[in-house]
């Protein structure tokens, strides 16, 4: 038995990307423009090595970018509609 039918979920899929979207590319916007912030902020966590802090949080960044664009153009949303299921 289906919770919602698949208009339903279609559109609350597509309200979660397009709010998401916008979330994830600010988000790179800003770190992108404060890269040697952002390199500090990960140097403080102590987690990553010294020289692989700027690899790393460029990849983050490049991450984030793909995210963003990926959730704006809807990437696969057709696919995953037909594996969502509420039941």
């Amino acid at each position: 038995m289906m919770f919602l039918n698949m208009d339903v979920q279609s559109l609350i899929l597509t309200i979660f990307r397009l709010l998401l979207g916008p979330i994830f590319l600010v988000s790179f916007i800003g770190k992108a423009s404060e890269r040697h912030h952002f390199i500090d902020v990960l140097a403080t966590f102590k987690l990553i090595p010294s020289s692989w802090l700027q690899p790393i949080a460029g990849s983050l960044i490049i991450g984030e970018l793909i995210v963003a664009i990926m959730l704006l153009l809807g990437w696969q949303s057709q696919a995953q509609r037909h594996y969502v299921d509420f039941s």
